[in-house]
């Protein structure tokens, strides 16, 4: 009879009607972004936010992301016959004009000024610099790539910085930072979700050792290069979803690699997540973005479990069409204050880390 099908498609148009449902989604996208943001991190699009839930590995740069970036002069060891303040001037003239960690530390060590000049300077980036010195060649950088050049720096501990004066080193210089506080917090955050941690750095294998411990990280890569480090990143990102926080201007080959790039600081002409305040805010974004992701996941999963049912009893004329119109409309209130239940204690559990 006509009014048994319009009764069947009543119930097909109510039970179909996922509007108020799709609303219910959007709003807890929208709040989870929102949360994001207050945190300091910005995420460009739904996309981003979907992407950041699904990582399971994390490498974050060292200097300046894990550390403060602000090196003091620990220590400076000299072969026989030279003095520390030649091997500092040696190490500063060729970067002078400099503004990078190494060159200020330099700089305020230096006590005494110089008529030298650096000629013929030549940068690799990630290893050293190369120049010549009253026709000397001076080599300053990482034990690799005084090694790379033929000269030996067995005679010295393992540190940052080398200098050498033709074939012969003459110097080794230590550097020590300060690790932040926030970096602890955020490998152990990301840890308690399931989410491994690595250290990526050109310093040394010590140093980088040495890091790794003190935040928790699951482990270290030490003596890259800014290309290293994204061959390191595509790699890993061919066995599961990786991200990197990194500076945003030494390493934009590794942040455009991984499959979410935190810039620090930000960078507007990099396709990355913003971080303007620490790692430990991309990790609470990261967990945010996970109960979000969990939320719609299980919401889409419930609502159709809901909706199936709720056809094939009305289409049945088990269930009176005011009765499944009502349960349809609890659900969605039901998962509606679940959304704002999940902002609320996602907002105090940022809070609580922030007193903390």
């Amino acid at each position: 009879p006509l009014t048994v099908w319009l009764h069947h498609a009543a119930v097909l148009l109510s039970a179909a009607g996922l509007s108020s449902f799709l609303e219910v989604l959007s709003k807890n996208v929208a709040l989870a972004m929102s949360s994001c943001k207050k945190q300091g991190v910005v995420l460009q699009s739904t996309e981003q936010m979907q992407r950041l839930a699904q990582i399971k590995q994390t490498f974050f740069s060292k200097t300046g992301v894990l550390t403060k970036g602000v090196l003091t002069l620990a220590e400076v060891y000299t072969v026989e016959g030279v003095e520390q303040q030649q091997v500092l001037q040696l190490a500063l003239l060729p970067q002078q004009h400099l503004t990078t960690a190494v060159s200020e530390a330099l700089r305020a060590a230096v006590n005494r000024q110089t008529e030298l000049t650096a000629e013929n300077v030549l940068f690799t980036q990630g290893r050293g610099v190369s120049y010549l010195c009253d026709g000397q060649q001076i080599l300053c950088g990482s034990r690799v790539f005084l090694e790379q050049n033929g000269v030996s720096t067995a005679t010295f501990p393992e540190v940052s910085l080398y200098v050498a004066v033709g074939t012969r080193a003459i110097g080794a210089i230590r550097f020590t930072d300060t690790l932040r506080a926030e970096s602890v917090k955020a490998v152990q955050l990301l840890k308690l979700h399931g989410v491994q941690s690595h250290v990526l750095t050109s310093d040394n294998a010590k140093t980088a050792q040495a890091v790794a411990e003190k935040c928790g990280a699951n482990g270290f890569y030490a003596n890259l290069t800014p290309e290293e480090k994204q061959q390191q990143i595509a790699q890993w990102n061919k066995q599961e979803k990786c991200a990197f926080v990194g500076d945003s201007q030494t390493d934009t080959a590794a942040l455009q690699a991984a499959y979410v790039g935190v810039a620090v600081p930000y960078d507007s002409t990099y396709n990355t997540i913003r971080d303007d305040s620490s790692v430990f805010a991309f990790a609470r974004a990261f967990v945010i973005a996970a109960k979000s992701r969990q939320f719609l996941l299980l919401s889409a999963v419930l609502m159709a479990v809901v909706l199936v049912a709720l056809l094939a009893l009305g289409y049945l004329h088990i269930l009176d069409m005011w009765l499944i119109v009502l349960i349809k409309s609890i659900a969605v209130c039901v998962l509606s204050f679940s959304a704002d239940s999940g902002a609320s204690g996602s907002s105090a559990a940022q809070k609580r880390g922030q007193a903390q």
